[in-house]
């Protein structure tokens, strides 16, 4: 009954996750945006796939689902995120844009999932941020 399971992936020794795809491609853009690094993760802070060293906590991500419900007049100017203070750039009903004086931190909010991703450019952060919402659209077209 094993050796149907030892067929597996013999040409393959291991297949990345369709997460870890997505966020590849992310960082596939990182001259044409400057990204930095990238994640995905899920509504409960759960990380679905992250680049080397992006972590962010659950209480942080619970911070930043608030931040797409509050009323604008209700906002913070800023967020905490990876231990670094944010400056709210930008906040509309599925992204955000935040600046910490060298960095933007651009997260957009899908169904289930966050897309998160440092920007290190400024001249390249308004591009970056509206191909991380078109990446979010597919997101939200396949139902997640």
């Amino acid at each position: 009954m094993l050796g149907i399971l030892g067929n597996l992936g013999t040409s393959m020794p291991w297949a990345p996750s369709a997460w870890k795809i997505w966020v590849d491609h992310i960082l596939k853009q990182k001259e044409r945006f400057a990204f930095q690094s990238a994640a995905l993760i899920y509504h409960n802070g759960a990380t679905a796939s992250a680049s080397r060293g992006f972590i962010i906590k659950p209480q942080e991500i619970v911070q930043i689902k608030k931040l797409f419900d509050m009323h604008p007049d209700n906002r913070p100017d800023g967020i905490v995120v990876q231990g670094k203070t944010y400056i709210l750039k930008y906040v509309n009903d599925t992204q955000i844009v935040a600046f910490n004086g060298t960095k933007y931190f651009i997260i957009t909010r899908a169904k289930t999932l966050f897309v998160c991703a440092i920007c290190t450019s400024r001249d390249k952060v308004g591009d970056a941020a509206y191909w991380l919402s078109r990446i979010n659209n597919r997101l939200i077209e396949k139902d997640f």
